[in-house]
C-alpha cells in the first residue's frame, strides 16, 4: 500500500496501488500476448468473465476517479462507507442507491477522459450498484489497510483539497519501559481499562480525535487527561499554529495544560502507577518544551507506555533507543491479545 499518503493520480501512487491490488487477489492477470490482460474479480460489467484489455494501472486509475466521487457525495449527504468483509463488525457501509445514482450521473457528465478504457465506457455506461460493488473491492484492501493502521482516507473529508496529508498517517507505535513492550496501532484505551480493571492506578494524556457532528469529517484533535481534569484542544483545521499537514497545532493550550501534567507526574512519582503518554508525535513535538519533559517521563522509575509515531528523526528516534525501551509490532492478528500481554507487564512492573 501507499505509504500512508492521500492517494492521487500520480504514476508513482497508482502503480503501488496497482500491484497492491494485484498481490491481494482483487485483480487476476490472464494469458494473453502484448499488452496485459486482467480480470477483476466480482466483476459483472463485461459478462462472466470480467476482462479488461486495458492496463491494470490505467484502470486502477480510473476506479480512483469513481471512488474519490462516490466518497465525497458519500460523506456530504451523511452516508458512511467502510469497506471491508460484509461480517466485520466494525463495517457500517450504507450503500445509498441515492447515492450511486447521483454518484453515476455525475461521473457520466464528465466522460470518458476520467476512464482509460474509452470504448467500454461508450459501449455500456457503468451501472452503478455493479460498478461501485467492483470499485469498493478493488479499493477495499487500501482502505481496510488503513482503518486498521489509523491512516486517514482524506476523501472521506469534505474539505479535503488535494495534496499529501502525512498528518497521523504513519504507523503508530507503543513504547513501554521495563518489560513492556511498542506496538503498532492505538490500543492505550483498552490497556487502560485491563490496568483500571486490576486496580493499577495511571496518570497521563491520552489524544482523541474531534469530528464534525454532520459530517462525521475529521476537524482535529484534543488531549484529555486520564483523570478527565484536562481537556484541551491540541490541533484543528486552520487553526494559526504550527503545521502539522492540514491541522494547526494548539501550542498555548497544549503547553499550559500537558507541561504541568508532565512536571506533576514526575514530581509525585507515585509508586504502583503506570504512566501513559498519548502520543509522542509531531504535533506534541511542535513544542519544545515538551521534550525534555516527555524524557524525563520515559526514563523515570515508573512504568511508561508511550503511543509514538513509527517514523520520524530527533527526538522520535532518540526515544526508541532509550534504555529498557522495547518495541513490538502489533498486527491484525495479534493486536487483541497485545493488549492483555502489554497490561500484564506493566501490572508486573507497577
Amino acid at each position: 500500500m501507499p505509504d500512508g499518503r492521500a492517494l492521487e493520480d500520480s504514476t508513482s501512487d497508482i502503480s503501488t496501488w496497482a500491484d497492491s491490488s494485484l498481490s491481494s487477489g482483487a485483480y487476476e492477470a490472464t494469458e494473453g500476448a502484448g499488452t496485459p490482460h486482467y480480470r477483476r474479480t466480482n466483476s459483472r460489467r463485461n459478462g462472466a468473465n470480467g476482462e479488461y484489455s486495458a492496463n491494470c494501472r490505467d484502470e486502477l486509475k480510473s476506479h480512483v476517479e469513481c471512488v474519490k466521487m462516490f466518497l465525497r457525495l458519500s460523506t456530504l449527504s451523511g452516508t458512511e462507507y467502510a469497506p471491508g468483509t460484509q461480517d466485520d463488525k466494525a463495517d457500517r457501509c450504507h450503500n445509498s442507491r441515492d447515492v450511486y445514482v447521483k454518484c453515476m450521473k455525475e461521473m457520466r457528465s464528465r466522460g470518458p477522459r476520467d476512464l482509460s478504457d474509452k470504448v467500454a465506457w461508450e459501449a455500456e455506461p457503468p451501472v452503478c450498484e455493479a460498478e461501485l460493488t467492483v470499485h469498493a473491492s478493488c479499493v477495499g484492501q487500501y482502505l481496510k489497510s488503513s482503518i486498521l493502521k489509523r491512516r486517514p482516507y482524506p476523501f472521506l473529508d469534505p474539505s479535503y483539497t488535494g495534496g499529501d496529508d502525512n498528518t497521523y498517517a504513519d504507523d503508530k507505535c507503543f513504547a513501554t519501559r521495563a518489560q513492556f513492550e511498542k506496538c503498532m496501532l492505538k490500543k492505550d484505551i483498552k490497556v487502560l481499562e485491563e490496568l483500571q480493571k486490576a486496580g493499577i492506578a495511571c496518570q497521563g494524556f491520552i489524544t482523541e480525535e474531534v469530528r464534525n457532528p454532520e459530517t462525521r469529517s475529521r476537524e482535529g484533535f484534543d488531549l484529555i487527561s486520564l483523570d478527565g481534569r484536562i481537556h484541551v484542544p491540541l490541533a484543528r483545521i486552520g487553526y494559526p499554529g504550527p503545521k502539522v499537514g492540514r491541522y494547526g497545532v494548539c501550542i498555548d493550550d497544549f503547553e499550559r495544560s500537558a507541561l504541568p501534567l508532565l512536571d506533576a507526574m514526575h514530581a509525585e512519582n507515585k509508586d504502583g502507577s503506570v504512566v501513559i503518554l498519548d502520543e509522542i508525535g509531531k504535533m506534541e513535538l511542535c513544542s519544545e518544551r515538551f521534550e525534555p519533559r516527555a524524557l524525563r517521563v520515559l526514563t523515570g522509575d515508573r512504568p511508561c507506555l508511550t503511543t509514538i509515531a513509527k517514523n520520524g528523526g530527533g527526538f522520535i528516534a532518540a526515544a526508541k533507543k532509550l534504555a529498557g525501551i522495547q518495541l513490538v509490532e502489533v498486527t491484525p492478528s495479534n493486536r487483541d491479545k497485545m493488549v492483555s500481554e502489554i497490561a500484564l507487564n506493566l501490572c508486573r512492573d507497577s
